[in-house]
């Protein structure tokens, strides 16, 4: 038997035999070890020494803790602001974070939201953005990532529309920084979407004390000549000169802005740097220029605050193409081309743009490449030409004609001074051309705004 009398020569072999069993822990068989044994407890029920941890707020939860939570997605007295930041810790170590997302893959919404959130916190790409994720949630759990954003770190995560909802839940008569969440209030209106909507509803409400029911009885009183009285409301010549929709929210609108041009005895609003102007976008959308400018902004910070902004651009682009462009920083709609207009003004180098098609664009982002489309299963060819700044734009104008049939000759001059190859179409097979030629023909006289759909008639 051989006899070791170096004490140092022991101490290294010690050392070498620790650092050798250490990486067959993480490799080979050591890992497969381990991921067989996560995925083995993942599947047993939380016990009650679990539970005590989720309610431990103070504490990170134990990696054994949230194997389970992955797999059971349970509700989570600590929020999700806690459940996010406390799930990023664990994922700095990268097998943890790797098992993290192919748990996600397979798992409820709410694991995918949880995951996707504590990887961005742990400076990894996830394969879905939270930003969109939190559109698939249920109501309650949609309003806890709401109520998450109390939490810098994850709320720059989040996106424009649960940043825009929070602002707008914190709204209070009598706030001196009121006046900078009007824009919100105004651009979550014009989404249409059901959720924001009801959001600014209940906002104004708040703010001005003129519900749906009290507007509509002052507009009635107008209509009929009779007097309105005198109820203490700032700007009620709003309401009694009639009410739009259901809920007069544009004159409820208007009167939240008298509110804060005259707060009376309260202290005054301090005063809103409007965005840029931008003479393009003015040109492009006319006086939704201060939306369209605020929802870049609002994007802008989004993207930059990623761990992989072009990833994050990516995500974006790659959205569905079916709704209006007021949607945009809301679930990423718009028409292909307008969205690839101003995907150049959220990257800089600008991206390049290519495209032989009517109905889909393709978006270069360094190595990585975003189609966008209006029509499901579309694919890029190859070869497509590489769309200059003026040809991008005039398509982006004939986009945005296709439902204003009042400006669609003045789009047409525009776009062929910027474009000649945009003449009057003739039937030579070009699908660009039928495109355009079906935009810039009447409309049929039965035809209504959703006949015609914001990626034009297919």
């Amino acid at each position: 038997m051989v006899r070791l009398r170096n004490p140092w020569f022991v101490l290294a072999l010690g050392g070498v035999l620790v650092l050798a069993g250490a990486a067959a822990a993480f490799s080979g068989p050591g890992e497969r070890w381990r991921r067989w044994r996560w995925t083995t407890i993942a599947q047993t029920p939380l016990d009650d020494q679990d539970r005590a941890a989720l309610a431990a707020c103070d504490a990170v939860a134990g990696w054994e803790v949230w194997l389970k939570v992955l797999q059971s997605a349970p509700d989570l007295p600590c929020g999700e602001a806690w459940a996010a930041t406390g799930l990023a810790q664990h994922a700095e170590h990268e097998l943890r974070a790797t098992w993290m997302a192919e748990a996600a893959a397979g798992g409820t919404v709410d694991t995918r939201m949880r995951v996707a959130t504590g990887l961005l916190l742990a400076g990894h790409t996830p394969a879905e953005e939270p930003a969109w994720l939190w559109h698939e949630l249920p109501e309650r759990s949609a309003d806890a990532w709401i109520a998450a954003t109390s939490v810098q770190p994850v709320a720059l995560q989040l996106g424009p529309a649960v940043d825009a909802l929070a602002t707008v839940n914190a709204m209070a008569p009598g706030d001196p920084e009121l006046a900078a969440g009007v824009p919100l209030l105004r651009w979550l209106a014009s989404t249409e979407d059901p959720r924001a909507v009801a959001e600014v509803e209940e906002a104004v409400t708040r703010l001005t004390q003129v519900d749906a029911a009290l507007a509509k009885e002052l507009a009635d009183r107008g209509a009929r000549g009779l007097p309105v009285g005198r109820p203490p409301i700032p700007g009620r010549s709003f309401l009694a000169a009639g009410c739009t929709g259901e809920t007069c929210l544009p004159e409820r609108l208007a009167v939240l802005d008298a509110i804060l041009a005259d707060p009376g005895e309260g202290p005054p609003p301090s005063p809103v740097e409007p965005p840029s102007p931008d003479p393009e976008l003015e040109r492009l959308v006319g006086e939704d220029a201060p939306l369209l400018g605020w929802q870049l902004l609002a994007l802008q910070a989004w993207i930059a605050a990623a761990p992989d902004p072009d990833a994050r651009l990516a995500s974006l682009l790659a959205r569905p193409a079916t709704g209006p462009l007021a949607r945009l920083a809301w679930d990423g709609s718009g028409p292909p081309y307008v969205v690839a207009l101003l995907a150049t003004r959220l990257r800089s180098p600008s991206p390049v743009v290519r495209s032989d098609r009517a109905d889909a664009v393709l978006v270069e982002l360094g190595e990585r490449s975003v189609l966008r489309t209006c029509t499901a299963g579309t694919s890029a060819g190859d070869g497509w030409p590489a769309l200059g700044p003026d040809p991008l734009l005039a398509r982006a104008w004939m986009e945005l004609a296709e439902d204003e049939p009042s400006q669609r000759a003045w789009v047409r001059a525009r776009a062929r001074r910027l474009d000649p190859s945009l003449a009057a179409p003739e039937p030579t097979g070009d699908p660009l051309a039928f495109r355009i030629g079906a935009m810039l023909a009447p409309p049929p006289a039965d035809a209504t705004f959703a006949d015609q759909g914001w990626c034009g008639r297919q």
